[in-house]
């Protein structure tokens, strides 16, 4: 009677753990893409139309840059369900690529602009991402725990506090170079306070040898690659129009990517939460339920996706009024595009972590490089030919030919699966 009473509270605890998971989840995606467009609306209104530009120009910079703070090591570590790495081989590895992105951000800024005000505000952005890049190994940790309700809490005031503060000092001073600069600091001590809280139930005393980083490094740099590949991806356009249009329309577009990538944040509150659930269930060799699960999940990113998009003429509405560029609505079909692409960059996202679960991350070498490639052409071609509209559909093109690629490698991770049972069927005969 004593151990039903243990599962059952056992059970219990799983369940409210999870429920908080999909509610603070939630409210972090939520909060993501508030911010994602607020921030962006706030700095063009109050600090001006040239700043907002290159505030734009820094974030797709940065974007791209995130990658190499991260290694998108972070689907990889929450699925190491057994601990192959202990949490202080993430956490150094994490430093390091940290420090390169900061680094990075500040040579390819003065590289390319000089000494300046452009230059400035990426290499404070970069700076002011950065931190959060780092505060993410921390995330890991809490959801490979079994703790997605803490790992989520702490996503969400990671997003609220710092990027609230940026605001109101840009909405009070019109200075966005002071805003950031103050951001910076209420985001470190954010970060500090709540693990200096939380963390002591997940601390641990092993060590990370340089040898096991080296080994981690080598296993997440196919994920590095499809991050970066990703985000530069999601670029190409900007690159496109920034090479061949007035900065006046990269704001433009920018304002009507936004809630495409919104899309992008709002589908990942569906899937983020039961990434650790997927891990021990392909652990524990159940392949069909698996496949059942993924089937929906991606059934319910394709669906959000299309109430979004029967919703676009509202929104392009409220993105005219908000951010008072009248242009906007000569764009209704390209904005539409742009939020089916959007839905189908989520769903690409969602099966490289799936990719990553199984352990097959090498396919993401073939699937991001014929997509990079593509990307390396097709947006000029279509930005040259069609301007902001052509901009629009060269990134679905993109995003459609990187989901058939992964189609096409789960096709054969499935063939391979099948082969191997056939093998093992004749050799028990």
């Amino acid at each position: 009677m004593l151990l039903r009473e243990k599962a059952v509270h056992c059970i219990m605890s799983e369940v409210r753990i999870m429920q908080k998971g999909y509610l603070w989840n939630s409210l972090a995606s939520m909060m993501t893409a508030i911010s994602s467009i607020g921030v962006l609306l706030i700095v063009t209104r109050f600090a001006g139309n040239v700043v907002g530009a290159n505030f734009s120009i820094a974030v797709a910079i940065i974007n791209v840059l995130m990658n190499i703070g991260t290694m998108n090591a972070l689907g990889y570590q929450i699925s190491d369900v057994k601990e192959k790495y202990v949490f202080n081989t993430y956490f150094k590895q994490r430093c390091l690529s940290v420090v390169c992105m900061v680094v990075s951000a500040s040579f390819y800024a003065i590289g390319k602009y000089g000494v300046g005000e452009k230059s400035f505000i990426i290499i404070t952005y970069g700076i002011y991402k950065a931190i959060n890049v780092f505060c993410e190994v921390f995330q890991g940790r809490y959801q490979q725990q079994g703790r997605v309700d803490i790992a989520s809490e702490l996503n969400f005031i990671k997003a609220l506090i710092p990027d609230s503060v940026l605001c109101i000092v840009t909405i009070i001073s019109s200075n966005f170079s002071l805003a950031i600069i103050i951001a910076i600091m209420v985001e470190t001590i954010t970060i500090l306070v709540f693990n200096s809280i939380v963390w002591q139930n997940f601390s641990e005393n092993k060590e990370g040898k340089a040898v096991h980083i080296i080994h981690l490094t080598k296993e997440i740099l196919p994920l590095f690659f499809s991050a970066f590949a990703a985000a530069y991806i999601l670029n190409s356009a900007k690159y496109a129009i920034d090479d061949n249009m007035s900065s006046q329309h990269q704001l433009i577009y920018t304002i009507l990517l936004l809630p495409a990538t919104t899309v992008h944040m709002i589908a990942g509150f569906i899937y983020r939460p039961v990434l650790t659930v997927y891990a021990n269930i392909w652990n524990d060799g159940k392949r069909e339920v698996l496949a059942i699960k993924v089937l929906k999940t991606a059934a319910a990113i394709l669906l959000t996706t299309s109430i979004i998009v029967c919703v676009r003429e509202i929104i392009l509405t409220i993105l005219t009024w908000a951010y008072g560029v009248t242009e906007l609505r000569e764009y209704g079909t390209a904005f539409g595009i742009l939020l089916t692409a959007g839905g189908l960059n989520a769903l690409n996202t969602f099966m490289s972590y799936i990719i990553t679960i199984i352990r097959k991350q090498s396919y993401l070498y073939i699937i991001n490089t014929i997509t990079f490639i593509c990307a390396l052409i097709i947006p000029h071609i279509f930005v040259v030919r069609g301007g902001i509209p052509g901009a629009a559909f060269s990134y679905l093109v993109l995003m459609f030919v990187q989901m058939v690629n992964y189609f096409i490698c789960f096709g054969v991770f499935a063939m391979m699966i099948k082969k191997q049972k056939e093998r093992e069927g004749r050799r028990y005969k």
